[in-house]
């Protein structure tokens, strides 16, 4: 090439430069993570439609990139070229709910090689389960520069699907690899589970708890939280909350279960820090997380928590707040769901203004430190380890723990007979320093959660105070002392004329059981087939059953004879 010709030639190079600064504006041609980049603008919010729509989709320079399958969009993804119809996509075939690599149970080759049996019958939907649109749309400039990611959720005809009648709805979004790839899928078996077999040879048939089995759903910390978009949606259908948070599986045993417990963490690299409980609870504070409890094995009602939180609340233990969703994951339904804030820094400071706050979980610090750990054990030693019949010992105990949150918690384990504790599902907080405010005296005190291995029948009139003084050293001590064992057995009988009364209990169970009846039996069709509304009316009644058994045991051995 001549100088001419080179010359020319960067000189139309130059002019070409020119124009692409002129059009995209300073910066807007660098970088890849869609910086300058304006994102989609779509036609319609997410939310609830009562009729079918054509979708639009805006941006204001390069090409419009979609997906409807929650995948995240790219330049392979469909192109836009006009408005898309948008209807209820019920009738589309399930696609995530048919993955049976999610449970056990749905693994027959597993359970035939290990000799075992379903213990609650999940299957896979056997009709098709109710969806949402999921519309997830990128801009791609001409230098391959994308925007953020736009989501859109919609809800076609809901309003005649009386299983959603006074839910709130959330509905998450993400990757679908970040659930079910076999490497990275948080709520699959997947590789954590295939590098646990020997050569092939399916698992050993001695390993009687599925909870205990190992699978990528059992794995924790935060190289096990995927990021997603979620929306919040109220009973009015109004969209209370949206954005981009992280989720992680969570739970114990129940991990292996369906559906599975989740919890949403607020970061800074999603694009917030905090959670504005307001549109949530109705409470005007910040938290940094929330859990989505499925309720375990409590799956055929969902109660178990509700109830004893609700009738207990003005005992002088922890409670929690729930309020009901429906999920939709990656746009198919997913089960019925409590959100409920957890026990950390945020919800005590929010609710209470308690600061520097200590909480375990089980036996760890769930938040604090070493210190405050050696702390919490020297507590336990100091109740186990002395002869507490002696009352100057007893009175010692009582300077670093309010006994009336021990007599109080107690009571209510034993009254409703949860098996699934002292062992597990045990929580004790305190503020660090003391003040003169109300519970912030620095006195160790109990949080309640997960009583759902609780309320059978069979056990109503078992001496539940002889099992767990047998299993739990801590009662044991205390139960030495005549002062805590009078006052425990008290409080049983007052916990049965008033918070567990049948009538009372019989009310707060007939009331949700009409509000969820129509909820469970959708549940049911979607996580276990075979099962109906009237099973669920049946759970609810032995609950009440339990109850007005319990009540006889209790009044009969602690309420007439003075002890």
């Amino acid at each position: 090439m001549n100088h001419r010709c080179r010359g020319l030639a960067l000189c139309l190079v130059g002019v070409a430069l020119l124009v692409a600064l002129l059009v995209l504006g300073p910066g807007q041609g660098e970088g890849d993570n869609g910086e300058g980049v304006t994102p989609v603008r779509l036609s319609m919010e997410s939310g609830f439609y009562d009729d079918s729509f054509y979708l639009e989709m805006v941006c204001d320079r390069g090409e419009i990139r979609y997906t409807l399958d929650s995948t995240e969009p790219d330049e392979h993804s469909l192109l836009y070229t006009g408005p898309i119809l948008i209807e209820d996509a019920s009738s589309n075939p399930n696609v995530y709910s048919m993955i049976e690599d999610v449970c056990i149970e749905l693994r027959s080759d597993i359970l035939e090689v290990a000799g075992r049996e379903p213990k609650y019958g999940f299957t896979t939907p056997k009709q098709p389960v109710d969806k949402a649109s999921v519309v997830r749309a990128v801009c791609i400039d001409a230098f391959g520069n994308r925007s953020d990611v736009v989501n859109g959720i919609y809800f076609v005809g809901f309003g005649k699907k009386e299983a959603y009648d006074g839910m709130n709805i959330v509905a998450i979004t993400t990757n679908p690899d970040n659930l079910f790839d076999f490497d990275k899928g948080i709520y699959v078996l997947g590789k954590t589970f295939d590098d646990t077999l020997v050569e092939g040879a399916g698992v050993p048939p001695a390993i009687a708890n599925f909870g205990n089995w190992a699978g990528n759903y059992k794995n924790k910390g935060s190289q096990w939280e995927r990021e997603a978009h979620i929306c919040f949606f109220d009973t009015e259908r109004n969209l209370t909350l949206s954005g981009d948070f992280g989720i992680r599986i969570q739970g114990g045993a129940s991990r292996y279960m369906l559906p599975k417990s989740l919890n949403i963490y607020a970061r800074k690299r999603y694009g917030s820090e905090s959670i504005p409980a307001l549109p949530l609870f109705g409470e005007d504070w910040q938290l940094h997380s929330l859990n989505l409890n499925a309720g375990g094995q409590g799956v055929e009602t969902k109660i178990h928590d509700l109830l004893v939180n609700t009738l207990v609340a003005d005992c002088d233990v922890l409670t929690r707040e729930y309020e009901p969703y429906a999920l939709f994951l990656d746009g198919e339904y997913w089960g019925v769901y409590w959100l409920t804030p957890r026990f950390k820094e945020d919800y005590f400071a929010g609710k209470y203004g308690f600061e520097d706050v200590i909480v375990t979980k089980v036996d760890h610090i769930e938040v604090g430190d070493d210190s405050d750990f050696k702390a919490y054990k020297d507590m336990l030693y100091t109740i186990a380890d002395n002869d507490l019949s002696d009352e100057a010992n007893y009175a010692r105990v009582c300077e670093i723990v309010d006994m009336e949150s021990w007599i109080d918690y107690y009571a209510i384990e034993l009254y409703i007979c949860n098996t699934d504790w002292p062992g597990n599902n045990r929580s004790l907080w305190r503020v660090r320093n003391g003040s003169d405010q109300p519970d912030a005296d620095g006195k160790w005190r109990w949080a309640l959660f997960d009583v759902n291995l609780s309320m059978d029948t069979a056990r109503a009139d078992n001496d539940f105070i002889n099992r767990t003084t047998k299993r739990d050293p801590i009662l044991a001590s205390l139960y030495d002392n005549g002062t805590f064992r009078k006052a425990l057995k008290e409080k049983m009988v007052e916990l049965a004329r008033n918070n567990f009364y049948p009538e009372r209990v019989n009310a707060f169970v007939d009331e949700y059981e009409g509000r969820m009846r129509h909820v469970m039996g959708n549940e049911y069709i979607r996580f276990m087939n075979g099962r109906t509304e009237e099973d669920f009316v049946e759970a609810c009644e032995k609950i009440k059953d339990f109850f007005r058994l319990r009540y006889d045991y209790v009044i009969e051995n602690y309420g007439r004879k003075k002890r």
